[in-house]
């Protein structure tokens, strides 16, 4: 904008004024000419649009609201478009928008960024918007634009204390017409909405595929989360040339038993680059592995835990007998010892979460009398050892375990639990006029088993 420069305008202090001329003296008055008001008038549409509103004829106060808008404004700077370049042809159908980096007067740090497109520089019906963190670019999503289409764009940032910039000067790009690009990948496994996935879960994708070309399946990148919009990512692969078409997750990830979870994934071509995320899906995390060892004599039940289908293994073992004591003082002989309670073993037996069963755990037998027994519901039991003989030379019976997928011998391999030994026969009585005593038998157990 300038001053006014026709002739016929007065020159004071060396500025250009106006005159409304003076008829006695015969000076003219200033000629107002068109391109002076044409100047006038494009000042301050500039002014109104790069405050991002459209001029509208009846509104006399836009030019206060540009100003407002621009002066709150200013703490960032306004961007600046970069790629697709003004006027570039070809362009994909999932193009990324790229502008100047951000930068605040005051240094204040990046919020966000919101890219918009539209089929007209004056934005008046906006395409598609898209808002994103602090960064510089914006991947358009698929479907958005059109074959041969003629599109504007535009980017603005915001600080963290919620100041936006001025959008950017709009500029245009002109669709290819055919779009080659990388075809969204689709979830497979594990499927959607199902349940007992592994803590580790290998996750697979659809095959790579082109639509409208071909390129070369150059990485994938995977990503889980606890929530559909992967506001926050409990795993993310990053750039993986390994992990094409699935993934294991590792035991980093820490996934937490019977939690939903979310996964996607992304394909890129070594030319055409980056697919969009496939559409999440759902899962929900195993129980994990688990063991639940019953050691308190009495009845009790075990409901089987959510997400919990099989029973690696459920063992249960019989009371140990009480050792043997001789009850005169006046006899010389030594009490025997006492059987060891039965094992029965079953393995992988399949449940139903929320399925109970009836859980017994014996007592182990006081001097000279036999330990209990143990069940599990109506599938497993062991009887208990027998008694200790009040003979050295005698020894009471093992219990015998039934039902069971093995039913051996008594070992302590097979009836230690968390470090402790259950139902093991007690030891016989020393001489009686020494005062010795035997021990009573070890409490029995049922120890249960899943996952792992």
């Amino acid at each position: 904008m300038d001053a006014i420069d026709h002739p016929t305008a007065a020159t004071s202090s060396g500025r250009s004024l106006f005159t409304e001329g003076s008829p006695a003296t015969g000076l003219p008055a200033t000629v107002i000419t068109a391109d002076w008001l044409n100047g006038v008038q494009n000042e301050m549409l500039t002014v109104i649009q790069t405050a991002g509103l459209t001029p509208a004829g009846g509104d006399h106060t836009q030019l206060l609201q540009a100003i407002r808008t621009i002066s709150s404004t200013a703490q960032v700077r306004q961007p600046i478009n970069l790629g697709p370049a003004a006027g570039a042809i070809g362009v994909s159908g999932t193009p990324t928008l790229s502008a100047s980096p951000y930068y605040s007067l005051y240094g204040v740090a990046q919020g966000q960024a919101r890219f918009e497109i539209a089929t007209s520089p004056s934005f008046a019906t906006i395409l598609h918007s898209g808002t994103v963190g602090a960064v510089a670019s914006y991947a358009v999503p698929d479907l958005v634009l059109a074959t041969t289409g003629v599109y504007w764009w535009r980017a603005a940032y915001a600080d963290v204390e919620g100041h936006w910039s001025a959008p950017s000067t709009p500029t245009a790009f002109t669709c290819a017409a055919i779009f080659s690009f990388v075809a969204r990948p689709t979830n497979l496994t594990p499927a959607n909405g199902s349940a007992g996935a592994a803590l580790q879960p290998t996750l697979t994708s659809s095959p790579f595929s082109v639509v409208a070309g071909a390129d070369a399946h150059a990485a994938s990148r995977w990503r889980v989360s606890t929530v559909p919009s992967f506001d926050t990512v409990v795993y993310d692969s990053g750039i993986s040339a390994g992990a094409l078409t699935s993934v294991t997750l590792p035991s980093t990830a820490a996934l937490t038993p019977l939690t939903v979870y979310y996964f996607q994934c992304q394909h890129q071509g070594a030319t055409l680059g980056w697919s969009d995320w496939s559409a999440p899906t759902a899962f929900t995390a195993g129980a994990g592995a688990g063991e639940w060892i019953f050691s308190t004599p009495g009845t009790t039940t075990f409901t089987v835990p959510v997400g919990v289908t099989l029973l690696t293994q459920v063992t249960v073992v019989g009371g140990g007998g009480g050792g043997g004591y001789d009850t005169s003082q006046y006899d010389s002989s030594e009490g025997g010892p006492a059987g060891n309670g039965g094992v029965s073993i079953k393995y992988n037996l399949p449940v139903t979460p929320g399925q109970v069963f009836t859980i017994v755990v014996p007592a182990g037998g006081s001097l000279g009398q036999p330990g209990g027994s143990a069940s599990f519901g109506t599938l497993l039991s062991a009887t208990g050892g027998a008694a200790g003989p009040n003979d050295l030379n005698q020894r009471g019976a093992d219990g015998t375990g039934i039902g069971g997928d093995y039913n051996p011998e008594y070992r302590s391999q097979f009836a230690t639990f968390g470090g402790v030994s259950y139902g093991g026969g007690g030891s016989g009585g020393s001489l009686a006029f020494t005062g010795g005593a035997g021990t009573p038998g070890r409490v029995g157990a049922v120890c249960i088993k899943w996952g792992g």
